[in-house]
This record gives C-alpha cells, structure tokens and sequence, in this order.
C-alpha cells in the first residue's frame, strides 16, 4: 500500500473532509469558536492523511536521529548539570 489511504478512497476521504468542514463551520458560528484554528486543524489533518507511508517512515526515522543526537548533546551541555553549574 503506496500511501496510507489507498487511491480509491481519496474521493471519499475528501468528501468526508468538505463534510466534517461544514458541519465544524456551522458549529463554530452557533457556539462561537473562532473559526480559523478549527479549519487549520482539519486542513492539516486531511493533509496529513495523504501523504505516503514511505515518508512516514523516513519522518520517523530522522526524528529519532534528530532527538538522539538533542538528549546526547544536552546531556553533557545543560546549565542544570551540577558538573557545570559554578558556585
């Protein structure tokens, strides 16, 4: 499976996103939330669904290359390490 959703199902997960926009739209006027952080979120979100899971993958790997390499680094670096605090 190339991406996570399969490429059959792209017309319906759009359709599910214009749905769920709508209905997120007409809740945010009636019990007044602000509009725009709620469409952030499901743009991101239905982007997010469509990207394949090769680059989930390689995402994953290089963030946990990316947080080795900031715990080892901080780990001898930090100003809350006795070993380098003065005084």
């Amino acid at each position: 499976m190339e991406n996570i959703s399969s490429e059959g199902y792209q017309e319906i997960l759009f359709l599910v996103y214009i749905l769920l926009a709508i209905v997120m739209a007409i809740l945010s006027f009636v019990r007044q939330f602000s509009f725009i952080p709620v469409m952030g979120v499901l743009s991101c979100a239905y982007l997010l669904i469509e990207i394949p899971a090769v680059s989930w993958k390689w995402f994953f790997v290089w963030m946990s290359v990316g947080l080795l390499i900031y715990f080892l680094y901080s780990r001898r670096h930090s100003k809350l390490n006795e070993k380098n605090v003065e005084g």
